[in-house]
């Protein structure tokens, strides 16, 4: 595998992060500073790759987007001064699932990473819109077209449950194919990243 299974692709990134998690007496604020280095490395290789910049979603309600954004753009989210709750993945994910269907340029490729802290709201939801999404994808003839990346910051026991059930689940609850990778932020950090990458879209 090579760099060359991953040009011509358009990166999503998507945050979803509690609200709580933004104070320095969290548990989930040094996992969120811990990962930053490598969800800022990652940014960079992806606008290697994705000429037209990334786009970044931060999970409000309704969400906030960025488009063709940039590594410099990441960073300001992680030190935003007035941080609210980014905790609707739903909205964000059916956004930027929206946006990838709407681009009627041939051959379009895109890979969607998403980092949360937390077990997401509407969660049966959730599964349908990934289902759905399988549901409008050639198998065979746009093979590895969407890859839909989750990155669990922290160690939330119910979301890890809920984010391997996508993992390795999705095809037994309707999915045409399976579209979703997910890791810790821990296995992230330790893989090279396009290793990552790769693994996001051929696991």
């Amino acid at each position: 595998m090579t760099d060359k299974q991953l040009l011509r692709r358009d990166y999503t990134f998507i945050f979803v992060r509690e609200g709580e998690s933004w104070r320095s007496d969290h548990p989930n604020f040094l996992a969120w500073r811990e990962a930053q280095t490598a969800i800022i490395e990652l940014a960079k290789r992806c606008s290697k790759y994705d000429q037209s910049g990334i786009d970044i979603y931060f999970a409000t309600t309704p969400p906030q987007r960025k488009t063709e954004g940039t590594p410099a753009d990441l960073a300001k989210l992680f030190q935003l001064k007035e941080p609210v709750a980014a905790d609707d993945l739903l909205s964000s994910l059916q956004l930027a699932l929206d946006s990838h269907f709407a681009d009627i340029e041939p051959g379009k490729k895109e890979t969607i990473v998403i980092f949360l802290d937390h077990l997401p709201a509407q969660q049966a939801e959730i599964v349908q819109a990934l289902v759905e999404a399988t549901k409008k994808i050639d198998a065979e003839q746009e093979a590895h077209r969407l890859g839909v990346s989750f990155v669990l910051i922290g160690d939330n026991a119910e979301a890890q449950t809920f984010l391997n059930f996508l993992d390795d689940e999705l095809e037994v609850a309707g999915a045409v194919q399976d579209i979703v990778d997910a890791k810790g932020w821990r296995a992230m950090k330790q893989s090279a990243i396009e290793k990552f990458l790769l693994d996001a879209l051929l696991d």
